[in-house]
């Protein structure tokens, strides 16, 4: 049987109590707020001094999630999604050094969007993070400082180690091949 959603009577599916919704920020109340893309409520954060609201703000939209509202809900969300909002919250809230275990965190994004990931994964590694992830992208594996190749093949085939070391030194061995286009070696 299929998820079912239902709206609540009181609010008819809005999820605010009238009374909350009298509440305004920028000629918006809550509702309309949280239906915004995160892109464009950094930018009216922004002059807030890099409070907290423009922090969290802005580590959404470096994950790549700038175009997602706040009011969505998780289960709408892609994997890759989840994921990297799980990262821009640890991020946020991180106190020292951490680890971030990712599965194919550019699942789904457009190879601009991965630009970013990557520059705000270096910030994060810049700053005493480690991340280590599985991916088969080879513009996020290019930037990767230490690479693992398991294989050789995928399912029961795999699950081997083929090679490993930096990108560079994997253009030498097995991967060679696909990763010499993205480094241009």
């Amino acid at each position: 049987m299929g998820d079912l959603s239902l709206p609540c009577p009181a609010c008819e599916g809005g999820r605010y109590r009238p009374d909350s919704l009298v509440v305004d920020w920028n000629g918006m109340n809550v509702a309309e707020v949280l239906m915004q893309p995160i892109r464009d409520l950094l930018s009216g954060v922004q002059g807030a001094s890099n409070g907290p609201w423009s922090i969290a703000l802005d580590a959404l939209d470096q994950a790549g999630l700038g175009h997602l509202s706040l009011g969505r809900d998780m289960p709408g969300l892609s994997a890759g999604e989840r994921q990297r909002v799980v990262l821009a919250a640890g991020a946020v809230q991180s106190k020292g050094p951490a680890l971030y275990l990712l599965d194919e965190p550019g699942k789904g994004l457009h190879e601009s969007d991965i630009d970013r990931l990557n520059g705000w994964m270096q910030k994060l590694v810049d700053q005493g993070h480690t991340i280590l992830m599985s991916e088969h992208r080879l513009s996020l594996v290019a930037r990767a400082d230490w690479v693992l190749d398991l294989g050789p093949e995928g399912g029961p085939g795999g699950g081997q180690l083929v090679e490993s070391g930096t990108p560079l030194d994997l253009c030498k061995g097995h991967t060679a091949e696909a990763l010499r286009s993205f480094l241009g070696a």
